[in-house]
């Protein structure tokens, strides 16, 4: 499994030193946390960093066995590189989008992927596009590199014509 430094935006404790107090006293009153499913467990059996406090419950957080990778403004799960033939350098995933509610992360659990994911290093910097089909993932990326590169790309591709702009 991949452990991530990753505490849950919905916990009420921000502070780890309330949260540890907090944790501890429900521990002394033997409060009981929720999991996802519903059961109840005794605080005490779960470290303050497996728990959440969210709506006024201890929540017991869900194990999250993935490697999340942040693509563009939302965080997924490449779950398949995707073979191509062109002659490019851009990599394409499958990918499902990661989701969060009190008891943590998750993703869907059905078999088919949420999005396609288009991935391009440079020697500098990796971008990334994301959409639901191969040719949205390959335009959000083709913006994301342009709006990068626009001042090279415009030098090359319209040289004749910055001239008679004169550069305008």
């Amino acid at each position: 499994m991949i452990r991530q430094n990753w505490s849950n935006p919905l916990d009420e404790y921000k502070n780890e030193d309330e949260k540890i107090y907090a944790w501890a006293t429900a521990v002394f009153k033997d409060e009981l946390a929720l999991d996802y499913l519903g059961n109840k467990y005794p605080v005490k059996d779960f470290g303050v960093k497996k728990l959440a406090f969210v709506g006024g419950l201890w929540r017991v957080q869900r194990e999250f066995p993935y490697k999340a990778t942040k693509v563009r403004d939302q965080d997924m799960v490449l779950l398949e590189k995707i073979n191509h033939f062109e002659k490019t350098l851009f990599e394409y995933y499958y990918a499902k989008a990661i989701w969060l509610n009190c008891y943590g992360r998750f993703v869907s659990q059905d078999n088919h992927h949420d999005y396609i994911v288009a991935k391009y290093e440079t020697d500098n910097q990796t971008y990334w596009g994301y959409g639901k089909t191969l040719e949205d993932a390959r335009a959000y990326l083709g913006l994301k590199i342009y709006d990068e590169y626009k001042e090279i790309i415009n030098k090359i591709a319209c040289k004749d014509r910055l001239k008679t702009n004169n550069g305008k």
